[in-house]
């Protein structure tokens, strides 16, 4: 049915949003070296 479909999609761009905000927060963990 279209209904599980749309649940299926909204629950696919939950989980790229979580995983994209982990690697940010894993980004920001690691600071870049400083500039010599």
């Amino acid at each position: 049915p279209r209904e599980d479909l749309k649940d299926a999609v909204i629950d696919y761009l939950i989980v790229q949003h979580e995983v994209q905000l982990e690697m940010a927060e894993h980004q920001i963990v690691v600071p870049p070296p400083p500039p010599e």
